[in-house]
């Protein structure tokens, strides 16, 4: 009872600090005394309520809107970074997320949440960070899960979630004006001429809070030089880096919090050009282009019902839509597949919550129609996808946190019909300063929507059976993690191990056999079961309030079960030939070890410095080698200067350098060395409150 309730005042006291020191201009203006009460942030996804991240169950990173501003980060991407263990994936096409030596194209093993909403797709899973989410300016927390945590998000959850709070009217100083408050920012970044242009305004009422945000988005990235198979190599290919190479994008965003309600609304248009544009000897040009439009809106309800006892709902819908189009050497058109993508759903939590015991209680479930079409093929399917799910924790016990939960999910058409999704920890706070916790969690990612197939379709006058995967993807994750809170050194040391059955993975459409003389292609299969295992280093050391250290290294195993992919009972091709593996069957286009090492520095009361160096090592190559490899460590070096209130109250102006060295990276999946990754960028931000 009395460890309880001094955790809760901890965590409160801790959150008053940290707004504090969010107003004041950050946390290292602050005295070591109150630093030790700051240090642990809390956790409000991976419980589904307010808990420190070291009693949380699994094993959990969160980044703040101060650290967002300190450290520069213009995307998601740049975030997620340098966050232990995980990595920017190899890919020529898109930003992947890579994690504890695993990926998975189109990010389809991360739930990606903004204020709770999910923003993977039903189509093809997972998202793209920077197609999704290139804007930074509005966010006020980053959480991250690393493992699953489908027991209480369900599918897709499979390998961790990326959880987004943006902020809210009480966030900006000067909102319960009678005029509001408003803030605007422009950034421009000089190899890539990219330009951001944000725009935020905040009201407090009586009753009620009000933000509205909007963006803009655009860039005009070199295209990259890819020297790929067959290709002499004074004739490279050139390929987009379509995630960074933007025609004119915009996002709008808007918060309405009424008493116990809250409206999110939101509109995403971005223009880039398509993954599958290539060229030889050719100028590139911007005829080619992919339009995408994602439209979502979520009505929350949250009151407190007694002293004990609350409720947590909402309701939701949502539209995306996918056009794509290139242009081929003999000018002709060429309309890639588009897709439909659109539904809505509902959830409900109860809570209980006393000084020694939560729980909770919920329902969920969705109804979403996808309807997919291109010049051979024209199908609309819809998805059902219904659970319930519950977790108590008990604190009752001193020093110790006990927490098990379950989830039984049913889906439908992808998939198996049926799952159960448990999980379990334990947390001792072992004295003062060190805690000690064991997870057991787990996670589930059903076959998407396009890839799934089991239809007929025509090409070249051509009839084939596409055929996809059978099972739902399933993961098993223990976490192990030791911990030490001071007041100048805090660092956590995690060993994991996991195990992914039924690995779901693209199958380059191969032809298996027929049915009723129709040949069979192979799209989207379960491929080999998959194990994950290493060890996650995070520390920070603060010399005094204007400056501290901090560093991460992350290393991870994570081979496969078997060399062959089986369909009928039989082997059909060789994951060692087909270049996902080589003997060893560890897992290429992941890094094996991964770390970051940076200082923060106030330089005087209203300028600060950050630099941050980041690492990678361990990422098997693919053809056009004649032989497998390791590649080397890979460096990158930025550097972001901060100057507050330079001219005014309401005033910064940031300067930063991102790839210092102008490393050029490498992409081998499939496309050789890259010429170029992003070049050095140099770019200016200032940010005006009106």
């Amino acid at each position: 009872m009395a460890r309880s309730t001094g955790l809760m005042v901890r965590l409160l006291f801790s959150a008053s600090l940290a707004g504090k020191a969010l107003m004041a201009g950050g946390l290292l203006d602050y005295d070591l005394e109150d630093l030790s009460q700051i240090v642990t942030e809390t956790s409000t996804v991976s419980n589904r309520y307010a808990l420190g991240i070291d009693q949380a169950v699994g094993s959990v990173t969160v980044v703040t809107d101060e650290e967002i501003a300190r450290h520069g980060y213009k995307t998601l991407q740049e975030l997620l970074n340098t966050v232990v263990g995980f990595d920017e994936g190899y890919h020529i096409y898109r930003s992947l997320v890579s994690s504890r030596g695993f990926r998975q194209d189109i990010n389809s093993n991360y739930l990606l949440l903004v204020d709770g909403h999910r923003i993977n797709e039903n189509a093809y899973g997972g998202f793209d960070v920077a197609h999704i989410f290139p804007l930074m300016s509005n966010i006020a927390r980053v959480e991250i899960i690393r493992g699953p945590s489908s027991t209480l998000w369900g599918s897709d959850a499979i390998n961790g979630i990326i959880a987004i709070t943006t902020k809210s009217a009480v966030d900006f100083e000067g909102s319960n004006r009678p005029s509001g408050t408003a803030r605007a920012s422009v950034d421009y970044e000089f190899e890539n001429e990219r330009i951001i242009v944000d725009g935020e305004y905040a009201k407090r009422f009586d009753n009620t809070d009000l933000l509205l945000s909007a963006h803009y988005f655009d860039s005009d990235t070199p295209w990259t030089r890819v020297y790929g198979y067959g290709v002499p190599e004074m004739v490279p290919y050139k390929k987009p880096q379509s995630e960074y190479d933007y025609m004119p994008s915009y996002k709008v965003y808007a918060k309405i919090s009424h008493g116990d309600l809250t409206l999110l609304a939101n509109r995403t248009h971005y223009v880039d050009v398509p993954n599958d544009v290539t060229y030889i000897l050719k100028k590139p040009t911007k005829d080619e282009k992919a339009v995408a439009d994602q439209t979502w809106f979520d009505l929350i309800y949250s009151p407190q019902l007694t002293d004990t006892w609350s409720l947590e709902s909402r309701i939701f819908y949502d539209n995306k839509v996918r056009k794509e189009q290139s242009y081929l050497l003999s000018g002709a058109v060429y309309d890639k597949p588009k897709y439909i993508d659109e539904g809505a759903g509902g959830e409900a939590i109860l809570h209980h919550t006393t000084p020694t015991h939560h729980f909770l209680a919920g329902l969920y479930g969705h109804r979403k129609r996808l309807h997919a079409f291109n010049r051979s093929l024209n199908f609309g399917v819809t998805d059902k996808n219904f659970a319930l799910f519950g977790e108590f924790s008990y604190e009752g016990i001193a020093s110790w946190i006990v927490t098990v939960g379950g989830r039984a999910e049913y889906g439908s058409p992808r998939g198996d019909s049926h799952s159960f999704l448990p999980r379990a920890s334990l947390y001792w706070q072992a004295n003062e300063d060190y805690f000690l916790k064991y997870s057991f969690n787990t996670g589930s990612l059903r076959p998407t929507l396009l890839t799934t197939r089991d239809y007929y379709y025509t090409v070249n006058d051509k009839t084939y059976y596409a055929k996809g995967a059978d099972k739902s993807q399933r993961s098993y994750s223990h976490d192990f993690q030791i911990g030490y809170r001071g007041n100048r050194l805090n660092w956590t040391a995690t060993l994991f191990y996991s195990r992914i059955d039924d690995l779901i993975l693209w199958g380059d459409q191969y032809e298996v056999g027929t049915i009723d003389g129709v040949p069979v292609k192979l799209w989207e299969t379960n491929l080999a079961d998959i194990t994950q295992k290493g060890i996650e280093l995070e520390w920070r050391y603060t010399v005094d309030k204007s400056l501290a250290f901090y560093g991460n290294y992350a290393y991870a195993d994570t081979r496969y079960a078997h060399e062959w992919v089986e369909y009928g009972g039989e082997p059909v091709y060789s994951l060692v030939d087909d270049l996902y593996t080589d003997d060893s069957l560890v897992m290429a286009g992941a890094p094996q070890q991964t770390w970051n090492v940076g200082v923060d520095w106030d330089i005087r009361e209203n300028i600060s410095l950050n630099f941050h160096y980041r690492g990678r090592y361990g990422v098997l190559s693919i053809y056009p080698n004649p032989e497998w490899e390791t590649f080397g460590a890979e460096h990158f070096f930025d550097t972001n200067l901060r100057w507050l209130r330079p001219f005014g109250d309401r005033t910064e102006l940031d300067f930063y350098v991102k790839n210092i060295g102008d490393n050029q990276g490498l992409f081998p999946m499939g496309y050789g060395k890259v010429e170029s990754q992003l070049g050095r960028q140099i770019g200016l931000k200032l940010s005006i409150g009106l």
